[in-house]
């Protein structure tokens, strides 16, 4: 497989524990298996070289530990395993298509063979062309969707940590006027800062003297000197 279809929310939701070391070694580990339509070897050794992590084998162990399943032929990932599956038959049923139609033509006329495929060619161009302008609604839909799930849960992180819970709903409002435009990277990298700022600022303040979250948003706070701080 040359492409896989990759959800940004469901990865960050399931991988926003590991460290920047076994976040990469889990990306490159799928990369590898998804263009070779296999498992990953048995032996640990073998996947750092593939993955180029010679000298990480231990994120690469916590990885294998978390997201794959040892079985006689190497690690496998459930979930790629179904996508590699669906894919190969999709393949396999075009292919069968193919040869389907060859069977039908190969005993008439030459001219009528020509008919029928300049035929067939402009009927498969004008559904190609309708699935295509389909696949992009849909991707262009899902994308949509899961950065909404994405900034949510990000934002979700952060409310689940900040001490006063009052107005939520402006909160995420101006979480979202904030973050708007941000990389996936960056988007994250503000999240855990925010979430750590507010943890130290707040953690010897009595509920009642916390700022709104709001309040602390629309003062950008975070830039403030935390008072006491070593």
């Amino acid at each position: 497989m040359h492409y896989y279809q990759f959800n940004i929310g469901d990865y960050v939701s399931s991988t926003q524990h590991l460290d920047e070391n076994e976040d990469l070694a889990y990306r490159r580990m799928l990369d590898i298996y998804y263009s070779k339509e296999l498992p990953l070897p048995e032996d640990q050794k073998d996947i750092a070289r593939l993955i180029r992590m010679r000298t990480h084998t231990e994120s690469i162990a916590i990885v294998l530990h978390e997201f794959f399943t040892l079985k006689k032929d190497g690690y496998h990932c459930i979930r790629a395993d179904k996508e590699i599956l669906a894919f190969q038959s999709k393949s396999d049923k075009a292919r069968k298509s193919a040869e389907a139609r060859w069977n039908k033509n190969k005993d008439l006329p030459k001219e009528k063979v020509d008919a029928n495929a300049l035929r067939t060619q402009s009927e498969g161009k004008a559904k190609a062309m309708l699935n295509t302008k389909q696949e992009t609604l849909n991707t262009k839909q899902e994308t949509l969707k899961d950065n909404t799930s994405f900034i949510n849960d990000g934002f979700d992180h952060w409310w689940s940590s900040y001490k006063k819970k009052a107005d939520k709903k402006k909160a995420l409002q101006k979480f979202k006027l904030i973050t708007r435009g941000f990389s996936d990277d960056k988007f994250s990298e503000f999240v855990n800062m925010i979430t750590t700022d507010c943890k130290k600022r707040f953690v010897d303040t009595e509920k009642e003297f916390v700022p709104n979250a709001t309040t602390y948003l629309n003062g950008e706070r975070w830039n403030d000197e935390i008072i006491g701080s070593n």
